[in-house]
């Protein structure tokens, strides 16, 4: 590993705080925020997993920079330090005693176990070809969201035991009645509720709701080429990104078929139906990914 690698969390740092005061300062914080995405191709072109978690951590942190650039109220210097770090927004935490969150223990104590088997499952079956590639991609969507359930939940519990109380990270995806639900409302929340703050909501009150679903899922789509990239390379950072713009497509289209107004059974069948055949796209990657774990 380069020395270089200590520039990206610099450039973090900085932009923190030169995010308050002038128009000037916060325009360079802007440009030392972005500056740090080249974090995960200063580590090893081999270390395939930790360059795609490095992409994730750095996109994050970059979010966090804006908050402070958008932001007009005073903010101390080493509280927005420590915003650029926090993966859900600091400014909407609560303080709270600390404590031990069982249900979030609960929680990784069933969805790691299950994330593990699944990943075993998806890449040591054996079978004929076109089976084993429906159960490769079945159990790659299981791991994917048992892992995901997983890592939101050790994320309340560290902030619950810090002290925290986080508004809610994800919200039991699979119980979904439509793609906008489980978009909208579901899915990882630290990254959605900034994309339906920054993209969906300006255009909502415009009445062009369309317009802002689609931005939304658009740079959705540019982020995850951007933490896929490094980790796996052009190929797969495209399929990865073409997923959510087809995932916006149809949901786009769950406005004039009316799927708010379905039976519920009808819409969460439509809603699993759409993600268990688009799923791959991304699934397949992370258990791609996954293999290379060092």
């Amino acid at each position: 590993m380069s020395w270089l690698n200590v520039f990206p969390t610099l450039f973090l740092v900085t932009s923190a705080i030169l995010s308050s005061g002038s128009t000037l300062r916060r325009r360079l914080a802007a440009v030392m925020a972005l500056s740090a995405l080249v974090a995960p191709y200063l580590l090893p072109e081999d270390w395939h997993a930790v360059r795609g978690v490095s992409a994730v951590i750095t996109f994050i942190a970059v979010v966090r920079c804006f908050d402070l650039v958008i932001r007009r109220e005073p903010t101390p210097v080493l509280r927005r330090i420590l915003h650029v770090f926090s993966a859900a927004d600091s400014f909407h935490l609560r303080r709270v005693p600390p404590s031990v969150s069982w249900a979030s223990l609960l929680r990784m104590a069933l969805f790691l176990p299950l994330a593990i088997a699944a990943r075993f499952i998806a890449l040591d079956v054996v079978s004929t070809p076109i089976a084993a590639l429906v159960v490769r991609e079945a159990f790659a969507i299981i791991a994917a969201y048992a892992i995901s359930d997983f890592a939101y939940a050790l994320l309340n519990t560290i902030y619950r035991a810090l002290g925290f109380a986080p508004p809610v990270l994800h919200r039991d995806p699979v119980l979904s009645r439509s793609l906008r639900d489980f978009w909208g409302r579901r899915w990882n929340r630290i990254v959605g509720a900034w994309l339906d703050a920054t993209f969906y909501r300006p255009w909502a009150r415009r009445r062009q709701r369309a317009i802002g679903m689609s931005l939304a899922f658009a740079f959705s789509a540019l982020v995850h080429v951007y933490v896929t990239h490094p980790a796996l390379g052009t190929r797969w950072s495209l399929i990865v990104g073409a997923f959510f713009l087809v995932q916006g497509l149809f949901t786009l289209l769950e406005g004039p078929l009316g799927v708010a107004r379905w039976p519920t059974l009808y819409a969460r069948v439509w809603t699993l139906t759409i993600m268990a055949l688009t799923a791959p796209m991304i699934c397949e990657a992370f258990l791609r990914l996954s293999e290379r774990w060092p």
